[in-house]
C-alpha cells in the first residue's frame, strides 16, 4: 500500500512534472508574448510619450505664444490707455489754456469795447456841445447847411450807440446834449412825436441839472405843439420853460413871454385879441427899459411880432373889401415894422404893408431882400419852413411884376411844396402872419394871384 502511494507520488509528480514543464514552456512562451508586448507597449508608450512631450512643447509653446500676445496685448493696452490719458490730460490742459486765454481775450476785447463806447458817448457830447453852444437861438441851427449836416450825423451815431451800449450791457448813458440835437434832427425831418418824446426825456431826466438845456427841451417841445396846431400843449410847455428862467437874465424871459403871447395870437379862437395886443404893449414897454446886450434883437422881434397882430386883422378887413378899415391897421403896423428895420422879417413885411397901403416905388424895398430870401430858401430843410420860403419867393415875384413863365413856376413850386409838409402840420402864412393848414395856406397863395393884374392868364395856365 505504502508503495503504491509512493508509485503514485511518482506518478503524480512525473505527471505533475510533465505538465509543469508543458506549463513553463507555455508560461516561457507566455512571459515572452508578455514581453515583446512589454516592449512593443513600451515603445508605444515611449512614442506616446514623445507625441505627448511634443505635444506639451506645442502646447506650452502655443500658449506661451498666446500669453504673449496677451502679454503684448496687454501692455500695448496699458500703454495705449497711459497715453490716452496722457493726451485726455495734455488736451485738458490745452483746453483749459485756451479758455484762460479766451477769458483774457474776452475780458480785453470788453474793457476795449467798454472804452471805445465811453470814448464814442464822450465824443458825441463834445460835438453835440459845440453846436448847442454855437448859438443862443436854436433856430440859427436848423436853418444853416453846415449845422444841419452835424445834426444829422450825430443824429445817426445815437441809435447806434444806444444799440452797442444795450449788446454789450455796458452802464453808459446817452448825454442830454445829444438827447436834444437828436430831437432837432427829428424835428427837421417831421418825426415830431418822436422829437416830442425825445426832449421830453432830456427835461424829465432825473439827470437834467442844467437849467438852460431843460429849459430849451421844453421851449422846443412848445414850438412843436404850435407846429402842430395844439396850442394849448404849446403854452404849457412854455410856460413851464419861463418857470426855470423866472430869476434869469431878462432877455430870456422876454423871448419866452413873446412867443407865449404869439401862440395866443395863433389860438385867437380861444383868446380875446385885444388883451393879446394889450400884452404885447406891456411887454414892449417892459423891453424897451432894458439895456442888456442883445435886447436890441429881441426888441425888433418882439414889435414885428406885435405888428403881425395888426397886419393880420387889416388883411381880414381888405379881403372883405373894407379898405378904410384896413388902412388904420396898416399904418399902426407900420410903426412896429420900422422898429425892425435891420430884422429880415421886418423889412419884408414893412415892403409889404407899405405894397398894402397903395405906396408907389416900393420895388427897392423888395430888391433889397431879395437875394436874401433865395439864399434863406435854399437853406431851408425843415419842409414847413421851406415852403414858407417859398412863399416869400412868390411875393417877391409879384411885387416885384416879373414875367408871366417866372410868377407861374414860382406859384408851382410853392403848390409843389405844400404837399411835402406832413398834413397834421401848420404852415406859417407870410400872407396872414400866423399858422394856418394846408388848406388855408393853398388859399392864400391863390388869393395873391388873384389879386395880381395877370391872374387870369396865369391861372389858367397853372390849373391846367
Amino acid at each position: 500500500m505504502k508503495k503504491f502511494y509512493v508509485l503514485l507520488m511518482i506518478l503524480f509528480m512525473a505527471t505533475s512534472s510533465y505538465v509543469i514543464s508543458n506549463d513553463l514552456d507555455s508560461l516561457k512562451k507566455v512571459i515572452e508574448k508578455i514581453n515583446l508586448d512589454h516592449e512593443k507597449l513600451k515603445d508605444k508608450v515611449e512614442s506616446q510619450s514623445k507625441n505627448m512631450e511634443i505635444l506639451f512643447y506645442v502646447l506650452v509653446g502655443v500658449l506661451s505664444i498666446g500669453g504673449l500676445t496677451s502679454l503684448v496685448g496687454w501692455f500695448r493696452n496699458e500703454t495705449r490707455t497711459q497715453r490716452e490719458h496722457n493726451l485726455s490730460k495734455n488736451t485738458i490742459d490745452m483746453v483749459n489754456e485756451i479758455l484762460n486765454l479766451t477769458v483774457g481775450a474776452n475780458k480785453k476785447a470788453l474793457e476795449s469795447k467798454s472804452n471805445w463806447l465811453n470814448l464814442t458817448s464822450e465824443d458825441l457830447t463834445r460835438r453835440a456841445s459845440e453846436l448847442i453852444d454855437k448859438s443862443k437861438d436854436k433856430n440859427v441851427l436848423i436853418n444853416n447847411n453846415e449845422s444841419i449836416y452835424e445834426i444829422s450825423k450825430i443824429s445817426e451815431e445815437i441809435p447806434v450807440l444806444k444799440n452797442n451800449i444795450k449788446v454789450w450791457g455796458e452802464n453808459i448813458e446817452i448825454s442830454l446834449k445829444c438827447l436834444f440835437i437828436r430831437a432837432l434832427d427829428l424835428h427837421i425831418n417831421q418825426k415830431f412825436d418822436a422829437a416830442i418824446e425825445t426832449w421830453k426825456e432830456v427835461y424829465e431826466s432825473k439827470h437834467s441839472d442844467i437849467d438852460d438845456l431843460k429849459k430849451e427841451a421844453h421851449y422846443w417841445t412848445g414850438c412843436e405843439y404850435n407846429n402842430l396846431g395844439e396850442y394849448e400843449k404849446a403854452l404849457e410847455q412854455f410856460d413851464f420853460a419861463l418857470e426855470i428862467v423866472k430869476n434869469a437874465k431878462d432877455i430870456e424871459k422876454f423871448e419866452i413871454e413873446r412867443i407865449i403871447l404869439e401862440t395866443r395870437f395863433f389860438n385867437k379862437d380861444n383868446d380875446n385879441e385885444e388883451n393879446i395886443l394889450e400884452g404885447f404893449s406891456e411887454l414892449y414897454e417892459k423891453i424897451s427899459k432894458s439895456n442888456e446886450h442883445g435886447i436890441d434883437d429881441l426888441k425888433s422881434k418882439i414889435a414885428n411880432s406885435y405888428a403881425n397882430i395888426y397886419f393880420s386883422k387889416g388883411f381880414n378887413l381888405q379881403k372883405k373889401a373894407k379898405d378904410d378899415e384896413a388902412r388904420k391897421y396898416y399904418e399902426e403896423t407900420k410903426k412896429y415894422y420900422q422898429i425892425g428895420s435891420n430884422n429880415y422879417f421886418s423889412k419884408l413885411n414893412l415892403a409889404e404893408t407899405n405894397y398894402r397901403l397903395g405906396k408907389e416905388n416900393i420895388k427897392e424895398d423888395f430888391i433889397d431882400i431879395k437875394n436874401r430870401a433865395k439864399i434863406r430858401y435854399l437853406n431851408k430843410k425843415e419842409p414847413r419852413t421851406k415852403v414858407s420860403e417859398c412863399a416869400i419867393n412868390f411875393i417877391f415875384a409879384l411885387r416885384l411884376q416879373e414875367n408871366i413863365q417866372e410868377i407861374e413856376k414860382k406859384y408851382k413850386d410853392v403848390i409843389r411844396d405844400i404837399y411835402s409838409v406832413n398834413d397834421r402840420l401848420t404852415i406859417y402864412s407870410p400872407i396872414r402872419k400866423l399858422n394856418v393848414d394846408r388848406g388855408e395856406f393853398e388859399n392864400d397863395i391863390d388869393f395873391l394871384l388873384k389879386e395880381h393884374n395877370d391872374n387870369k392868364v396865369i391861372l389858367k395856365n397853372v390849373r391846367t
